[in-house]
């Protein structure tokens, strides 16, 4: 496989005198382009965050990323699609997404974002399928239903997962007990 910069050297390497106008513009283009295309990783660390519909996985997409990029409501369902967002490029999912370059966000990651495990269990399987990294964001009021054990059984066999406890308005001794409850469920630390 040839890389970036092989592409780049071969490129600088043609004799200017071997070309003509033409040809050097389109040389030039090139090695522009060969530019914009080395600030993208070829595949980006896929980070993706599942959960209940208000559970706030596109909160916390948005604080990854640096930037409102998906959107919150009270409404839900809120996101009825994939969404994936870094500065890195997306990676290649079987189900309709969308994109959203982030600037400030940590290269080399892509973070997504997915509907709610109860309304399309098929686009969080897809995110979940590609993830380097699984984050399971659970509520006090849902950690224990049925729908969300029922993802948790369908994380994907030994890729890394983590459970994310959120919206927690609790004092310090209703917190811990809250983290007990979840990791006697689901065998989180």
């Amino acid at each position: 496989m040839t890389t970036i910069a092989e592409l780049r050297s071969a490129l600088q390497a043609i004799p200017d005198a071997l070309l003509g106008p033409d040809e050097s513009i389109v040389r030039d283009e090139a090695l522009t382009s060969l530019d914009a295309l080395s600030m993208f990783d070829v595949v980006p660390v896929a980070v993706t965050f599942v959960g209940s519909s208000g559970s706030g996985k596109s909160l916390l997409v948005n604080r990854c990323v640096g930037t409102d990029v998906s959107p919150t409501s009270v409404i839900r369902p809120t996101t009825t699609r994939v969404l994936m967002a870094g500065s890195s490029g997306p990676v290649s999912l079987s189900v309709e997404s969308d994109y959203a370059h982030a600037p400030d966000a940590r290269g080399g990651v892509v973070f997504i974002d997915t509907p709610s495990w109860e309304h399309d269990e098929d686009a969080v399987i897809a995110a979940m399928d590609v993830a380097d990294l699984v984050v399971v964001v659970l509520t006090p009021s849902r950690y224990a239903d049925a729908a969300v054990a029922r993802l948790v059984e369908r994380l994907p066999e030994g890729r890394p997962s983590a459970v994310v406890l959120n919206r927690v308005d609790a004092s310090e001794e209703d917190r811990h007990r809250l983290s007990d409850s979840v990791s006697a469920i689901y065998g989180a630390d």
